[in-house]
């Protein structure tokens, strides 16, 4: 017998962008993708999800944390589907700054997928043994048919 549990998400990459209030990218860790050429260059060039929440970023109070889950185009040549978190800080030498971290789900998102798939199909082929399954996976021993009076 075959017993579905969610898969395990593995530990996502995580990438941090250091963002001046210009909208220009000042520094980068590129745990997930290469930003070497894109330093100093306006995002307009690069990220076009980022222009377009970047006046919000920048009306954001200090130190609050705004969160965009399962976004699949961050920037221009990088693939896979990312949450990003940003947070506007002040540093001493940059000024207001957004730190940007771009955390990659993409194995993961994959993951859940191929898990719902089978599932699913599971539940249509055999409906009655994929929900005696699920009610003993849940240790709920109710009866699936009804009884008679």
């Amino acid at each position: 017998m075959t017993i579905l549990r969610d898969p395990v998400i593995p530990i996502a990459e995580m990438q941090i962008l250091i963002v001046n209030e210009e909208g220009k990218l000042m520094n980068s860790c590129n745990t997930i993708f290469p930003t070497e050429n894109l330093m100093g260059r306006n995002m307009d060039e690069w990220s076009p999800f980022l222009t377009s929440i970047f006046e919000s970023l920048c009306a954001l109070p200090s130190q609050q944390v705004l969160t965009i889950p399962k976004i699949n185009a961050i920037a221009e040549n990088v693939e896979g589907v990312f949450d990003c978190l940003f947070e506007k800080k002040r540093d001493f030498n940059l000024g207001n700054i957004i730190l940007w971290s771009v955390k990659d789900i993409t194995t993961a998102v994959q993951r859940r997928q191929k898990f719902q798939q089978v599932f699913n199909t599971i539940h249509w082929e055999h409906p009655i043994s994929a929900q005696a399954k699920f009610f003993r996976l849940e240790g709920n021993n109710m009866p699936l048919t009804k009884t008679k009076k």
